[in-house]
């Protein structure tokens, strides 16, 4: 991964960055299973987010950030995503983009676009309102909303399908218990709140800590 290109005045940009982190996937709540495709897909926007994790972040009070990479894959340029975080106030809004490029995009042409809203609360913990993700690839394109209820907690999502060549791939597809969905992130916001946690850390704070995010199909903690 290189980059990020960096669009806020007050911090320096990065020509590289290799990002190693260390992560552990504490417990996993599901009732269904992706398509093996749409995991070889995920791989790139997993590494996209991971590296993202790791990058530098704007110093406090100032109210976005703007982080630009270039993914290579065994050399060869494979993508290109866009994050940005931005808060105004007590509301937020994070945005994240992924294109696959070269040979890469010629066999898998994936293009991701996602965004977040919703509120900054008193204690200083995000409060997600509203999540949308489009997905697209060669064989199918899908949109998904998830709506966060505001006096529940409660999530719920909404998956339109416009293109699907294969939907055998896709699998069961139960819905989760509504405990499972309530008081959870959005998969865009839930790495803004991470880095908050880990800032956090950095100045003395707590150095374990867990998030339950629901991606509309999956709860993870």
């Amino acid at each position: 991964i290189r980059g990020p290109t960096t669009h806020h005045e007050s911090y320096p940009s990065l020509s590289s960055v290799t990002p190693r982190p260390r992560t552990r996937l504490l417990s996993q709540t599901a009732t269904g299973s992706y398509s093996p495709r749409y995991m070889r897909c995920s791989r790139l926007i997993i590494a996209a987010i991971f590296a993202a994790l790791v990058s530098p972040l704007p110093a406090a009070g100032e109210a976005s950030i703007h982080l630009r990479y270039e993914a290579y894959w065994g050399g060869i340029y494979a993508a290109d995503f866009v994050l940005s975080m931005g808060q105004q106030a007590n509301v937020y809004e994070d945005r994240f983009h992924l294109r696959t490029r070269g040979l890469v995009d010629l066999f898998i042409k994936l293009d991701v676009d996602a965004e977040s809203r919703g509120q900054m609360l008193p204690e200083g913990t995000l409060s997600p309102r509203h999540y949308r993700v489009d997905y697209a690839n060669r064989w199918r394109q899908r949109a998904l909303t998830i709506r966060f209820n505001r006096e529940s907690g409660e999530a719920s999502a909404t998956l339109l399908t416009l293109k699907d060549n294969n939907p055998a791939e896709d699998g069961p597809n139960e819905p989760l218990a509504a405990e499972l969905r309530t008081h959870v992130l959005d998969p865009l916001v839930s790495l803004s709140e991470a880095i908050r946690r880990l800032r956090n850390h950095l100045a003395g704070g707590p150095k374990v800590f867990r998030l339950a995010v629901f991606d509309g199909r999956r709860r993870f903690d």
